[in-house]
């Protein structure tokens, strides 16, 4: 509301340095009240190995899978189906169209930040009874952007298949490049930068993702 509100109807680069500074100050007021340690995270579902075929899965993955589907399925519902799904998708498309439709922005503004962190805290729960709770989790963030825009941002279901997509080739860095270069190094170090990379040798070929709707403007 302090930070965010008054940039309603500002350039989108704009809003996105504001949230970028905000989660700064948020992640150093975090480090600053709770340390940089890693809290274990109140065990909520049990962690045993599947092994389907030769290859192990620990049934944490197998459930956050499941969730994440769930959520998926709930907001895709919700996204092209409600009244106030619409709303919020044409106030994504035309600002000053959706307005000029009877939209109210900042109500819009509000449910949307309301429902992301809804899923912010879902997704925390999953991800914090997998590998602990620290300010070290931000970087999570950051892993949902490649997602996005290579799905395309008007397909839930791209951005699924973009996330499984993103996964699988972090994991093959570490399998296969790990074998290759010291740890030092570092795989991990690659597995981070490999979906940006990705990223951009698609869009090169498709601006608007793998699944997104092709813009056509006309003079």
């Amino acid at each position: 509301k302090i930070v965010l509100r008054p940039m309603i109807g500002e350039p989108i680069l704009s809003v996105v340095m504001a949230t970028i500074g905000m989660a700064s100050v948020i992640k150093s007021a975090l480090l600053i009240v709770f340390g940089p340690e890693i809290r274990v995270f109140p065990p909520i579902l049990k962690g045993e190995i599947i092994h389907v075929g030769r290859l192990p899965i620990s049934s944490l993955m197998v459930y956050s899978f499941i969730a994440v589907g769930i959520f998926l399925l709930c907001f895709g519902v919700f996204y092209k189906w409600s009244r106030t799904g619409i709303a919020m998708r044409c106030l994504a498309d035309d600002q000053l169209g959706a307005q000029a439709s009877g939209v109210s922005v900042r109500k819009m503004y509000g449910i949307s930040w309301a429902v992301a962190a809804f899923v912010a805290f879902g997704g925390g729960i999953l991800v914090g009874n997998i590998s602990g709770v620290s300010a070290s989790l931000e970087p999570f963030g950051l892993k949902v952007f490649p997602a996005i825009i290579l799905g395309g941002l008007e397909s839930l279901t791209g951005v699924l298949i973009a996330g499984v997509i993103l996964g699988v080739l972090e994991s093959m860095t570490i399998g296969y490049l790990g074998f290759m270069m010291p740890v030092n190094i570092g795989s991990g170090v690659l597995r981070d930068v490999v979906p940006f990379i990705i990223l951009i040798v698609i869009l090169m070929v498709r601006p608007y993702g793998l699944f997104g709707l092709k813009e056509i403007e006309k003079v």
